[in-house]
């Protein structure tokens, strides 16, 4: 692997971790927060159901560079807009929760608001990207000895969300 085949994996399975340690961060935001507390129960749903479909996907991923398989783009792509649809879920309600004063609701979409826009606009960029992300990895990783591979799927499954009760205020 290049210099730069690297750089651009590291670069992917950064994006990953950032965004896993974000969803952290905003479920302790949500289990600290008084004006949350009629409405834990729906952020924990939307945060399940998007752990749920991040760890089908990120899985997914990291069999296919351990065994070194061909992946299955549109299977791949389907667990991708499954991960970013209850993402995008998870990530509205929460923002609304978490800021409802400090912005202006710019629109609704989903029966959610949204109130924090760059938020959203920096999640939807990653989201947008799962597959080109996963399919990068994927790539150059393919082509690695099975050692190499392997090393590699234990640092992907390392992102998978934790559950809900694991994350501490």
């Amino acid at each position: 692997m290049t210099d730069d085949e690297k750089n651009k994996v590291d670069g992917a399975l950064n994006d990953i971790r950032s965004y896993r340690e974000r969803a952290i961060s905003m479920v302790k935001e949500i289990k600290s927060s008084e004006s949350a507390s009629g409405k834990i129960d729906k952020a924990r749903s939307l945060y399940d159901n998007a752990k749920t479909a991040n760890k089908t996907w990120i899985v997914s991923l990291a069999t296919h560079v351990k065994d070194g398989t061909n992946l299955d783009r549109s299977e791949f792509k389907t667990q991708g807009e499954e991960a970013n649809e209850t993402v995008k879920d998870f990530v509205r309600f929460a923002e609304n929760l978490l800021n409802p004063k400090e912005y202006q609701t710019v629109s609704q979409y989903s029966g959610h608001n949204i109130v924090n826009i760059d938020e959203i606009l920096r999640w939807l960029e990653f989201i947008k990207n799962l597959l080109e992300i996963g399919i990068t990895i994927w790539t150059f990783y393919s082509k690695e000895s099975q050692e190499k591979r392997i090393a590699l799927s234990k640092n992907i499954e390392k992102e998978v969300w934790p559950e809900w009760d694991e994350i501490k205020k």
